[in-house]
């Protein structure tokens, strides 16, 4: 059985006519041939690709000279008051280099009156069949729109170093090919992992790589994944930087201090924390009973989603830090109260003696 489907979007007529399992299209548009072409060669190239060096593999102590490394690109002088009429008109984005770290793929040429634009060894390579009919083409492409200008091609060699390449590549390079390094959190100058059994052998570069490379990292650690504190704050493993775990963080707009090492924090509960604040209103009484360090009560009252709020942590740290943060946050003395026991114990008696008062000054308002 034939299915025969017909397409038209933007003057692009395509036809698909499926027979088995083999598709065949037919593509007619207003495109230049020249165009369609140097798309068939770009896919049909020899690849050139820009990468950390492959000696940095199974690297245990970080060795930061080892990451550097010479790439040799294509790059187009233009003149600087075209430049504009370019970077607006010109649908280059294809061809040009991927901006990595300090290597932007406009630079200035060797005088103020040009530009180099550089261009993805990916793409445009030396050794590419098609190197010819490629510049051709974009500077077509250039020239449409900025009428006849002289263009330059020419090779230019530039040094990239471990301050230029991403956090994943560095620690991908480094890593077994088999092994994958997933993600990190911070909060305040603390930089946390959650590192797999498998990945234990390498979390010393790691810690070292993301002290270097996250901004404001002071501190990386490894959060052990057993909690067995009666508190709930997990084990730290220091992986590199200073032993200092008291710091500072500022969610949606209300500021954290508090000791990393000894209250329960999660700055992936970000999204969650507002999403539960934004259900409260203006006259809403709020009870927390494992209030940790504030992060529903505080933005509660600070906002003006809350009238008044009890909260309560059995962990006398976090009620330690939550009653800094209420000052740090300027919270109205009268509008919190925070208490330090088990949440059953806080339930039966603040909470409920609290609720009971609250209720009964409902019920004496809708006699009166």
């Amino acid at each position: 059985m034939q299915t025969i489907t017909a397409l038209s979007i933007s003057g692009v007529y395509i036809i698909g006519q499926k027979l088995s399992k083999q598709v065949f299209n037919v593509i007619h548009t207003s495109r230049t041939i020249s165009a369609i072409m140097a798309d068939r060669k770009i896919a049909s190239m020899q690849k050139c690709v820009v990468e950390v060096p492959t000696a940095v593999r199974g690297m245990q102590d970080l060795r930061k000279e080892a990451f550097t490394t010479n790439i040799t690109l294509l790059a187009l002088r233009v003149d600087a008051s075209n430049l504009s009429t370019i970077q607006r008109k010109v649908r280059l984005e294809k061809y040009l280099f991927k901006n990595l770290g300090r290597i932007k793929n406009i630079m200035n040429a060797d005088d103020s009156k040009h530009k180099l634009l550089l261009f993805d060894p990916n793409t445009l390579h030396e050794n590419c069949v098609e190197l010819k009919s490629l510049k051709s083409h974009i500077e077509s492409l250039i020239k449409e729109h900025t009428g006849e200008i002289m263009l330059q091609w020419r090779p230019i060699t530039l040094t990239v170093a471990f301050e230029d390449w991403d956090i994943r590549s560095i620690i991908k390079a480094v890593l077994p090919s088999d092994l994958d390094f997933s993600s990190y959190s911070q909060t305040g100058h603390i930089v946390h992992v959650n590192l797999r059994e498998n990945l234990l052998p390498y979390k010393r570069i790691i810690g070292q790589i993301l002290l270097e490379k996250v901004s404001r990292c002071r501190t990386v650690v490894n959060k052990v994944d057993e909690i067995k504190s009666e508190y709930r704050n997990f084990e730290l493993d220091l992986l590199a930087g200073v032993d200092d775990y008291v710091t500072e963080t500022l969610e949606a707009g209300v500021r954290y201090r508090l000791d990393f090492s000894k209250v329960f924090w999660n700055s992936r509960l970000s999204h969650e924390h507002e999403r539960v604040v934004k259900l409260f209103d203006r006259r809403s009484l709020v009870y927390d009973a494992c209030a940790g360090v504030g992060p529903f009560v505080l933005p509660a009252l600070k906002k003006g989603h809350a009238s008044h709020a009890l909260a309560n942590d059995l962990n006398p740290e976090s009620v330690r830090w939550l009653k800094e943060n209420a000052i740090l946050n300027k919270i109205p003395s009268g509008k919190l109260e925070i208490y330090n026991s088990d949440a059953i114990e806080f339930i039966r008696g603040p909470f409920a003696e609290d609720l009971s008062r609250e209720i009964g000054a409902l019920a004496n308002f809708a006699t009166a």
